[in-house]
């Protein structure tokens, strides 16, 4: 069995994930409906992820993530409909707290 050429991604680069993600729905998003009531803190870990922003914020491509998937370097996604593929980021938050303990 060959071993990976890239690296698993650094603590670090999820917080950048999280960070760039907000960015984009920030800059990206359309305003905000003065009637529409605030997310709950408990919900807010319930956000997903898609494989390319998991994959930008590693610093790997989109098809090294399903590598890592197919091996169980990784969680398999919280949510799939047809090719769509989701991670919540608290599944991913805990694999990467369980990386880091290796």
């Amino acid at each position: 069995m060959s071993s990976s050429v890239h690296s698993r991604p650094s603590p670090d680069s999820f917080d950048r994930a999280e960070t760039e993600i907000s960015a984009e729905r920030s800059v990206e998003g359309p305003q905000r409906r003065r009637n529409r009531k605030e997310i709950p803190p408990e919900l807010l870990d319930d956000r997903m992820i898609s494989a390319d922003q998991w994959a930008a914020a590693c610093g790997v491509s989109k098809r090294q993530i399903f590598r890592w998937q197919d091996a169980g370097r990784m969680p398999a996604p919280d949510l799939r409909i047809d090719q769509v593929v989701r991670w919540k980021l608290a599944t991913l938050r805990g694999w990467m707290d369980s990386q880091k303990r290796r």
